[in-house]
């Protein structure tokens, strides 16, 4: 019985790479950054039952919080060295990433890589009219998606003050004047 593609050396059967495959067919028809993470989450949770996955742009978004090892694998795709991008799953249960998991997790962030790239170039990121962060754009994404200040503190491994810091930033850069006018704002780009 043939487990994997010729020549690879791996512990992905050819469902896997089946899988893998269909996230990436999935992704490459996205019009727009939010199409892009809404497309990738959905395909993550069809294809590998990863839920509660989340997307984060930049370089900074891989590093591990203290404290945090083994309670979510993430996924680094860096298309550009000015194009990264972290897919974090969490774990269920606090419990560490299999063998599997890790190489499918590898095998991602290297094939997603070029459509990520592809996809930044045609549509340069959100935020950009207004000088942006990234942080400052990860911290607008988070607010559209409905997520309190305690939230996404604890999403991106800041305090509140820090983030409310940074949404008083995004604010006064884009010229709105509530999380609600920021949420449609950035629903927009």
């Amino acid at each position: 019985m043939v487990t994997s593609p010729v020549g690879c050396h791996d512990d992905l059967g050819l469902d896997d790479y089946r899988r893998i495959v269909d996230v990436m067919d999935t992704v490459a028809g996205a019009t727009s950054h939010t199409d892009l993470r809404d497309r990738l989450l959905r395909s993550l949770a069809r294809e590998f039952g990863w839920t509660g996955a989340y997307l984060l742009d930049g370089d900074t978004a891989s590093r591990p919080a203290a404290g945090s090892a083994g309670t979510a694998l993430r996924i680094r795709v860096a298309a550009n060295p000015g194009i990264t991008a972290t897919i974090v799953v969490p774990l269920a249960g606090g419990r560490h990433a299999g063998p599997r998991e890790r190489t499918v997790a590898d095998r991602l962030g290297r094939l997603l890589a070029p459509s990520f790239r592809a996809h930044f170039v045609a549509h340069p990121r959100p935020g950009a009219e207004w000088s942006l962060t990234e942080r400052e754009c990860q911290i607008a994404e988070l607010v559209a998606a409905g997520m309190t200040n305690r939230e996404l503190a604890e999403r991106l491994h800041v305090t509140v003050d820090t983030v409310k810091k940074h949404l008083t930033s995004v604010l006064r850069k884009t010229g709105c004047t509530s999380r609600t006018c920021l949420a449609v704002l950035w629903r927009r780009t």
